[in-house]
C-alpha cells in the first residue's frame, strides 16, 4: 500500500515551501491534485462562525454528508483539479508551466484518467482505491496534496486508513500577521484568530500519524525535517534535494515573503530564505498586545476586535476622502489651466503647499 499524504498549513504558513520541497524529493510526488476530496471537502461540510473554516467531523459523518451528495461532489472535484493541472493564460505568461503536456511530471492525459475514475465513484469510500492506482500509475512512495486551512478536517481523513498521514506546518503567529498583511492586506486581528484556530486543533490533534512542522525548522534545517517526515511515515530516505521545484520541476529558491510570485523565482547558492522568521518583531506594540489577547483567548477579545474594526473603519474613510481629494484638486488644476494656461495652474499649486 502507498502512503497517502495530506500538507496542510495557513495561508502565508509555508505549506507551499513544504510542499515543493517534498516534491523534489525522489519517491515523493507532491501536488494539489493528488487527492481529489481535499481540493473541494471544505464546501461540503458545516463552518465555524468566526474563521469560516471547516467544523471537525467524524469520517463516518462526513462520508453520509458526501454521499448525500456524491454527485454535486464529484463534479466539483474534477472541477477544481482541472483547473490545477490544465494551465491558464495567466500560468502559461508567467512560465508557471515550461512543459505544458505535465504537471508535477505526470502527463495530462494520465491527470485526465484519475478525472474519469472519480467520476465513476459509487461512494466516497471509493476514492481510496483510486488514489492508490494513481500511485501505482505514477510509481511514487508517497502521494501527497497540499491545502490550506484544513485543519479540522486531520482527524476524520487520518481515521480512515493507517496509511494516511497529516502534515501541518505551523508558523510563528507574529511572523504571519506581518507577512498576511503585507501579502494579502490581511486585517491583523483575522490572521491572529485563524493562527489560534490552527493552535487549537494542534492541542487535540494526537496519533503518530499526524506530523506538526514548525516553518522556522524547516528554513532553518530542512534535511533533518525531511529525515524526522521520512521516518515517521516508514518510508525510505534517499538523498536530500534542499531546492524546491515548481509543477515542470524546475527549481525555485526561497519562499513568497520577498516574491509573491514564488515559482518565478531562480535558484542561487542558498536555496531557502531565512529573512522571514523573526519578521513579527516589525509589529507595534498595541499590535503585539492585540495579538497575544487573541492567542490567549481572552475575555478582553471583542473589546479588542471592536476599537480594531473602528480602526480599520476609520483608516478606509481617511484613505477614501484622501482618494477623493486628489481626484477634486486634480480636476480643478485642469480647469484652471484650460482657462489661464498651465503656469497659473503651477502657481496655484505652488501657493497651495507653500
Amino acid at each position: 500500500m502507498k502512503t497517502i499524504v495530506v500538507i496542510n498549513g495557513l495561508a502565508r504558513g509555508g505549506t507551499n515551501l513544504a510542499a515543493n520541497l517534498l516534491a523534489a524529493q525522489e519517491g515523493w510526488h507532491v501536488s494539489d491534485a493528488a487527492i481529489a476530496e481535499i481540493a473541494c471537502i471544505d464546501q461540503f461540510l458545516p463552518t465555524d462562525f468566526i474563521n469560516h473554516y471547516p467544523k471537525s467531523l467524524s469520517y463516518a459523518e462526513v462520508r453520509v454528508m458526501v454521499d448525500g451528495a456524491l454527485e454535486r461532489f464529484k463534479a466539483r472535484c474534477v472541477e477544481k483539479l482541472v483547473q490545477t493541472v490544465c494551465p491558464s493564460y495567466h500560468s502559461i505568461k508567467t512560465k508557471y508551466h515550461a512543459h505544458i503536456g505535465s504537471y508535477y511530471g505526470v502527463p495530462i492525459d494520465t491527470w485526465g484518467k484519475y478525472l474519469a475514475e472519480i467520476a465513476a465513484i459509487p461512494s466516497f469510500d471509493d476514492l481510496e482505491n483510486v488514489y492508490q492506482r494513481l500511485a501505482e500509475t505514477i510509481r511514487c512512495t508517497v502521494l501527497a496534496h497540499r491545502t490550506t486551512a484544513l485543519s479540522s478536517y486531520a482527524p476524520a481523513f487520518l481515521s480512515r486508513s493507517k496509511h494516511h498521514y497529516w502534515i501541518e506546518v505551523v508558523r510563528d503567529p507574529f511572523d504571519r500577521a506581518v507577512s498576511s498583511r503585507r501579502g494579502h492586506a490581511q486585517c491583523l486581528a483575522q490572521s491572529f484568530l485563524q493562527s489560534k484556530w490552527q493552535l487549537d486543533h494542534l492541542k487535540r490533534a494526537n496519533g503518530e500519524n499526524f506530523i506538526a512542522v514548525n516553518y522556522e525548522d524547516l528554513c532553518v534545517n530542512p534535511r533533518q525535517c525531511f529525515e524526522r517526515i521520512s521516518e515517521i511515515l516508514g518510508v525510505r530516505s534517499h538523498a536530500f534535494s534542499s531546492v524546491p521545484v515548481t509543477p515542470d520541476l524546475s527549481h525555485f529558491s526561497g519562499n513568497s515573503s520577498r516574491n509573491p510570485d514564488i515559482f518565478n523565482q531562480v535558484a542561487t547558492e542558498v536555496p531557502i530564505y531565512r529573512d522571514s522568521i523573526g519578521s513579527g518583531e516589525a509589529l507595534a506594540k498595541r499590535e503585539r498586545r492585540l495579538g497575544e489577547s487573541i492567542l490567549a483567548g481572552r475575555r478582553s477579545l471583542p473589546i479588542y476586535l471592536s476599537i480594531l474594526a473602528l480602526a480599520d473603519a476609520c483608516h478606509w474613510l481617511a484613505s477614501s476622502l484622501r482618494k477623493g481629494s486628489i481626484v477634486f484638486l486634480s480636476l480643478n488644476y485642469l480647469s484652471i489651466a484650460r482657462e489661464f494656461g498651465w503656469r497659473k495652474a503651477l502657481q496655484r499649486c505652488m501657493g497651495r503647499f507653500s
